[in-house]
């Protein structure tokens, strides 16, 4: 299954944010960061800023298994 991911720190702003957002879908992943940026960042949802998001999406490295304890 393939994973998408966006890194804050890709994109400096006027403040620090070590955000990282993952998703398996690139439509959930948009979701997650336009509420992370209107939110935290104080960014106006518009399509530019979903535009520019869309633009920054990565598909995620293959992660490890966590085992439970």
């Amino acid at each position: 299954m393939k994973r998408y991911f966006i890194d804050c720190r890709d994109n400096p702003g006027e403040e620090i944010c070590t955000g990282a957002f993952f998703a398996n879908s690139k439509e959930e992943l948009l979701e997650l960061v336009v509420h992370h940026r209107v939110r935290v960042h104080k960014k106006r949802d518009s399509q530019d800023l979903r535009a520019s998001i869309v633009r920054d999406i990565k598909q995620a490295p293959p992660l490890l298994r966590m085992h439970r304890l």
